[in-house]
């Protein structure tokens, strides 16, 4: 029998670390309250839950995904998509309203954005 309140930690085929809140109530139901962001490794996972819940003593499940929503949604996927998105619109205002004032910014967003994509990849 699964305990009425836990923390599971697992990895996610990406190579992240995710942990969540897991409370069991009555009637068979269940609340989920997933980590707010995806950790490098198993030891961040493991402290950011036990920062979150520090009376619960989280558990290794062999778990992939909670569910496919949370997968897409990464932390990880996003701040690649942030980073590209902040490139675009400096390159497209630097193009748009080429001075020398625009040009240097644009090369540091996609300095940054190709930094970004290749530290999360």
């Amino acid at each position: 029998m699964t305990e009425p309140e836990r923390v599971e930690v697992w990895e996610e085929p990406g190579g992240s670390w995710c942990w969540r809140y897991v409370a069991e109530l009555e009637e068979g139901e269940s609340v989920e309250l997933v980590g707010n962001r995806a950790e490098e490794s198993e030891a961040d996972a493991l402290a950011a839950a036990r920062r979150a819940y520090p009376h619960l003593r989280p558990h290794r499940t062999g778990e992939g995904t909670v569910d496919e929503g949370h997968a897409q949604s990464s932390p990880t996927g996003r701040r690649r998509a942030g980073a590209v998105v902040v490139a675009l619109v400096a390159v497209l205002v630097a193009v748009g309203r080429p001075r020398w004032w625009t040009a240097l910014p644009a090369a540091a967003a996609v300095q940054f954005a190709v930094h970004r994509i290749r530290r999360t990849s």
